[in-house]
């Protein structure tokens, strides 16, 4: 996989969270549009909040219900550099269907985790 900046074009800003920023993107590939959580994660950050996140994804991983987020896939990359003060993690994306912005940006379980070099992203449409 090409990565985030690589593989995703962002259309949109959909919303934030306790974790990060949630953004429409269009997989360059198949062209469907995902919902891509992106968390930025500092060095020195605290185990506990790490292992949240990461729960959060293996959980995502686990569960299937027709109003859950589906995940589908998750990578590591080494950080692309993103401009933005907060670095991103796409650790979990959905379909941008019939579900509000604000739904979508709190259900997505999309997570690209950074820290200063390594970036942990997962995709769930």
């Amino acid at each position: 996989m090409a990565g985030y900046k690589g593989s995703f074009d962002e259309i949109e800003k959909l919303g934030s969270g306790a974790f990060g920023k949630v953004y429409k993107a269009r997989h360059s590939l198949d062209g469907q549009e995902y919902a891509v959580k992106k968390i930025r994660l500092r060095q020195g950050l605290k185990e506990d909040k790490l292992k949240q996140v990461l729960r959060e994804v293996t959980t995502l991983a686990r569960l299937y219900h027709p109003n859950v987020v589906r995940y589908h896939y998750a990578w590591k990359e080494e950080d692309a550099g993103d401009d933005s003060p907060e670095s991103s993690v796409p650790g979990s994306t959905e379909s941008s269907e019939s579900r509000s912005a604000e739904s979508k940006a709190e259900e997505a379980g999309s997570a690209e985790l950074k820290s200063e070099d390594l970036t942990f992203e997962a995709l769930v449409p």
